[in-house]
């Protein structure tokens, strides 16, 4: 063998070898690229189903919170319906004993009953009492005697002029009127207390 093809020869192995050595390092190179591909879809598919879990769980949180917020809201409406049917009950019972208690009074234990002497009630008395409760007189009668019961005659006298004259009003009209008024004032504090119960159960 010349020395010219033996040199031809070794060339063609080297080439030959070089590339063997070049389509290996190829093929190792792909294969850690789809390898590297591979670990971050795998990633990003773990990041969406823990996305996914957590929004999930959230909207269970929150369903549960508003199912236990209308549960709370609808014993609140039931609490408020009983404190008013309960201060209903009581004006209607005090309204029902006032001409008791207005009409005849006892001068002493085992006395007989008399009739009580007339109490009168001037505009003046009366006008200061409707301020004490915050009446309001815009459209009263400043003239108008007052008389029967109930809120309406409470609110019908109250001038600066004639404040000593009598107002026709009857001890038995300021208790129909503050047992009203009573009633009312109870079931305002009853829902405010409630509100404030019910705040303070959320914090």
């Amino acid at each position: 063998m010349s020395p010219v093809f033996r040199l031809i020869l070794a060339v063609a192995l080297i080439i030959g070898v070089a590339s063997l050595g070049a389509l290996g390092g190829g093929g190792y190179a792909t294969a850690r690229c789809d390898a590297r591909i591979a670990r971050i879809q795998g990633e990003h598919a773990r990041e969406r189903e823990s996305a996914v879990t957590e929004l999930a769980a959230a909207a269970e949180a929150a369903r549960q919170a508003l199912a236990a917020e209308v549960v709370r809201g609808n014993d609140l409406a039931a609490q408020l319906q009983a404190d008013r049917a309960g201060f209903e009950a009581e004006r209607k019972s005090l309204q029902a004993a006032i001409r008791d208690v207005t009409t005849q009074y006892q001068p002493a234990p085992g006395a007989d009953l008399r009739p009580i002497p007339p109490c009168i009630i001037t505009r003046g008395w009366l006008r200061d009492y409707n301020a004490a409760i915050g009446a309001d007189l815009s459209g009263a009668d400043p003239a108008a005697p007052g008389g029967g019961t109930g809120s309406a005659s409470i609110a019908a006298a109250g001038a600066d002029a004639g404040l000593l004259l009598d107002s026709g009003v009857t001890p038995a009209d300021i208790l129909a009127h503050i047992v009203d008024y009573g009633s009312r004032c109870q079931g305002y504090a009853a829902q405010a207390n409630r509100l404030i119960d019910r705040w303070e159960v959320r914090q």
